[in-house]
């Protein structure tokens, strides 16, 4: 017998099972959860992605069929159920239940669960075991293991940014958006992206703006700050790029104290102010609508400021919404909605000390925005035609159909391994960075 090929599990490898066919192994990683590998050259294996990161450590791993189970945890260990299919990809938790303290066997056979714990075995019938998330399975596409996440994501279709205030942008091929694939690091934080060919515009806070370029991805170069009138950096929060009928694109900075800059990308390496509008307090973030006509703009001392940007590079104030006492504006997201018969525009404002909360905002009239009612969540959203998407840093991505903004209806809901952070939607595809380390990628469409 001799040695053809070997992988590397993330920590301890405690158990395996393959596929009927051979061509995928399922890896009880101790700490990473259970990883999966394509085998199906047995002489160059390779990790596709992890499930379950976060509930482990797992110790035992047993197949039946079409379905896969797991135990994991210590003090208060349960056994973890998935139903894997001919596609590795569509993997999906089913249930999971809670053993007896000391259970570290585990054993299918057909839809009846053996679990071995204390001085007995416990017999479940897999099938009528409550689904996770109060009935509503996980539905990630994938994950991506090792990618250190915090604050963002943004894409254009096929590359993603991936990064954070304290650690480094990662670019992902997101081609194949059921299995992005690391390409490389930026030497750079940031707290906000975005990307326009082959070049990437990086908001680090307070420190300023860079611009990367991005055409060799495998290795991207980096510019200093891009400096205002006066020499020197100047802060850089939210951004948002666009597009004026003439073809040419822009760039919109909230910039703090510094207000809201635009700036043209007739040169993308080399981007060169073209107007500056002071705000009264601090500018954290900036959308645009979807006609184009006005930027949506949080300030922190003055709440929700409008600017008509008809005339890009003579931004106009056109009205300013803030209710006392209800603390500082923080992120804003520009969203229309269409209810089969009229069309508005809203602004979803991120706001507030104390009891933060998100207020839907009606600007179909920029000049008299008025409040329509508030989410109980605080957090920069993404929309996907009339539902928008809402990052939860305690479970995961909350859907909210806002076809009727007075009454929003609370959808779906998908629990990710961590913490959330941020959502940018990418066609149908939500890519959500999540602080577990990994990039969870939802398909939107019927899971809305």
């Amino acid at each position: 017998m001799a040695q053809i090929g070997y992988f590397i599990a993330g920590q301890n490898a405690v158990g395996i099972v393959l596929n009927d066919a051979g061509t995928i192994a399922y890896m009880a990683e101790y700490g990473d959860g259970i990883g999966v590998f394509d085998v199906a050259n047995p002489r160059a294996p390779r990790r596709l992605f992890n499930i379950g990161v976060g509930d482990g450590p797992f110790y035992r791993i047993t197949r039946s069929g079409d379905l896969i189970a797991a135990t994991a945890g210590l003090t208060s260990p349960t056994v973890r159920v998935y139903r894997i299919s001919a596609s590795p990809l569509t993997t999906v938790a089913l249930t999971q239940v809670a053993v007896l303290p000391g259970a570290t066997d585990v054993w299918l056979n057909g839809t009846m669960l053996y679990a071995s714990g204390g001085d007995r075995v416990t017999i479940y019938d897999v099938t009528v075991l409550p689904t996770l998330n109060g009935g509503l399975p996980p539905v990630l596409a994938t994950m991506i293991s090792g990618i250190a996440v915090r604050n963002g994501i943004a894409g254009n279709g096929t590359v993603a940014l991936v990064g954070g205030a304290s650690v480094r942008v990662r670019l992902l091929d997101v081609s194949n958006p059921y299995l992005p694939r690391f390409l490389s690091e930026i030497a750079a934080t940031s707290v906000d992206g975005k990307l326009l060919g082959n070049y990437a515009y990086l908001a680090t806070g307070s420190t300023g703006l860079k611009v990367a370029n991005i055409a060799n991805t495998s290795s991207p170069s980096l510019s200093n700050y891009i400096l205002d009138s006066n020499g020197t950096p100047f802060p850089a929060h939210g951004a948002v790029l666009h597009r004026t009928p003439d073809g040419k694109n822009w760039l919109l900075v909230a910039s703090n104290v510094r207000g809201l800059k635009i700036l043209d990308l007739s040169k993308p390496d080399a981007p060169s102010i073209a107007a500056t509008f002071d705000t009264p307090g601090s500018a954290k973030d900036v959308d645009v609508s979807s006609d184009g006509r006005y930027a949506y703009v949080t300030d922190f001392g003055s709440g929700l400021q409008i600017f008509d940007i008809t005339t890009i590079t003579s931004p106009r104030l056109v009205s300013t919404f803030a209710r006392p006492n209800d603390g500082p504006a923080e992120y804003v997201t520009a969203m229309t909605i269409f209810d089969g018969i009229n069309t508005k525009q809203l602004a979803l404002v991120a706001w507030g000390s104390g009891s933060p909360h998100t207020k839907i905002i009606d600007v179909t009239d920029p000049g008299v925005p008025r409040q329509i009612i508030t989410l109980p969540v605080f957090t920069r959203m993404d929309v996907f035609g009339n539902y928008a998407l809402a990052p939860i840093s305690s479970f995961g991505l909350q859907f909210y159909d806002l076809v009727n903004p007075a009454a929003p209806i609370q959808g779906q809901r998908v629990n990710t391994p961590g913490p959330v952070r941020s959502v940018y939607v990418i066609g149908d595809k939500a890519y959500v960075a999540d602080d577990a380390a990994v990039v969870d990628v939802v398909d939107i469409v019927g899971n809305n």
